[in-house]
């Protein structure tokens, strides 16, 4: 079974020099199969260069901007090592802005000429700090029709709100769906819980059609890999879009160009 990871996270510690938590995600990814990842530093961009660097054939940076600020330094950085850089990744519900604000246009501009995917935290969140007005997934399908030609991704399916991503992945060629971080933590009805989970993913890739629009994604360590992957297979799906999931959507929009 071959997998890629399209939504992953892994930061450093005090210590730059200190890749320990790099090598625990190599190891997670060789446990479970995983071929390549995309991987997201919760802190700097820079970061996240060094960090892929250690395995630049398995690991793959995403670029995190804040369109409320200078993006200019941002997109240089991402323009400079563009060989290395796979996906944008913008957070409207922590940044407090809207994903169809007039301040979003550059990034989105320059991801369409690079033929980048930007991808967008959407739905609940892991802080109570996050602002759901920003991050409710219908704002997308503004962006999808303004910038046909960006690739856009809806994060965590834009969970609660898994049918309105649908909808927007199925009316827009240009929108797809990761499924990271989608799985609770351990309440009394964690088992029921999982249940609700994949019958509304398969409900989404009935509504959609097929599973051509939807990409695995971990966001490891807040989920773990192996977790996902049973998510995936309890999806009553057939084995082709099982396949499209794990690798052959993410191939295709990530590794193809």
């Amino acid at each position: 079974m071959r997998i890629i990871d399209a939504h992953s996270h892994c930061w450093l510690g005090t210590g730059s020099e200190d890749m320990a938590p790099v090598r625990e995600l190599v190891s997670e990814m060789d446990q479970f199969g995983v071929e390549k990842s995309l991987v997201i530093s919760t802190q700097t961009n820079a970061q996240s260069l060094a960090i892929t660097a250690v395995d630049p054939v398995r690991l793959h940076p995403v670029a995190s901007i804040d369109p409320t600020g200078d993006v200019g330094p941002e997109l240089h950085l991402v323009e400079r090592n563009s060989s290395r850089f796979k996906a944008i990744k913008l957070y409207p519900g922590y940044g407090s802005f809207y994903p169809n604000d007039e301040i979003c246009k550059p990034i989105y501009d320059y991801a369409e000429r690079r033929g980048l995917p930007v991808l967008f935290h959407s739905g609940d969140f892991a802080f109570p700090d996050g602002r759901l007005k920003y991050a409710l997934p219908i704002h997308l399908d503004d962006v999808s029709v303004q910038h046909p030609s960006a690739k856009i991704v809806i994060c965590h399916m834009g969970n609660p709100w898994i049918m309105d991503a649908a909808e927007i992945a199925s009316k827009n060629r240009n929108v797809f769906l990761d499924i990271s971080g989608l799985l609770g933590g351990p309440t009394k009805y964690v088992g029921r819980y999982a249940e609700w989970l994949s019958d509304q993913i398969s409900k989404a890739i009935y509504y959609i059609g097929d599973a051509s629009k939807v990409l695995f994604g971990s966001d490891r360590p807040a989920n773990r890999i192996g977790d996902t992957i049973e998510l995936v297979k309890k999806l009553d799906i057939d084995e082709e879009d099982r396949e499209r999931i794990y690798y052959r959507n993410a191939e295709r929009l990530f590794f193809s160009g």
